[in-house]
């Protein structure tokens, strides 16, 4: 946690202080300070100090793939016990999509250019190939965008816990392009079928004006 103060000096000279603690060897901390002669000066190397401070604490000792990390994160949810079967099925389907294509990358180095990659790979090719009659491959099927933004769902969900985690710094799905799914457009009345509406209620006052 870091912050700023006022000070004055003996010679009545306001001074800024960012104020900071260092985790000591022990597991104690102790408290820094540093002057500037600009409150925006010291906010600023306060707030630098503090994020570094943060990082130190940041890593992957286990060195999870993302493969191994999206397994651990959803074998943490079902033992919690806090979602029905089928949402966790629905997880479990959604992760396979993904650690298919990116399941080998090591979870610190997954940048969200590789969760782009992932996106458009399965826009174009993500669905699981289906044999034919004859036991022949057919080539794989593209998977719907619908599909695809639920894939994105499920993995930002899943990086935020292991940002939360301490595991990586920054969540690569939270910069990464989601799929965006075209709405279909609605359809306004012509002026013939507004009038034909008007005489229907007209003959029909009592009658509610469906609508389309």
């Amino acid at each position: 946690m870091a912050s700023v103060r006022k000070s004055i000096t003996r010679k009545g000279t306001i001074r800024w202080q960012a104020v900071w603690n260092e985790p000591g060897l022990s597991g104690s901390t102790r408290q820094r300070t540093k002057n500037f002669a600009r409150q925006s000066e010291a906010r600023a190397y306060a707030n630098r100090m503090a994020q570094e401070i943060e990082g130190r604490s940041v890593g992957d000792p286990q060195r999870h793939t993302v493969a191994r990390y999206l397994q651990r994160w959803h074998a943490t949810l079902a033992a919690r016990n806090e979602h029905s079967p089928s949402t966790l099925a629905g997880y479990q389907r959604n992760l396979r999509y993904a650690i298919r294509h990116i399941g080998h990358i090591p979870l610190e180095k997954l940048s969200p250019a590789d969760l782009d990659g992932l996106y458009a790979e399965l826009l174009q090719r993500g669905g699981v190939s289906r044999k034919g009659k004859r036991g022949e491959e057919k080539a794989a099927r593209p998977l719907s965008t619908q599909s695809v933004l639920h894939v994105h769902r499920v993995l930002f969900t899943a990086f935020e816990r292991a940002r939360k985690w301490k595991l990586i710094r920054e969540n690569p799905a939270r910069d990464a392009t989601a799929p965006s799914v075209r709405r279909s457009p609605v359809r306004a009345f012509t002026e013939d079928e507004v009038g034909r509406l008007l005489a229907a209620a007209a003959d029909n006052p009592e009658r509610p004006i469906a609508s389309s």
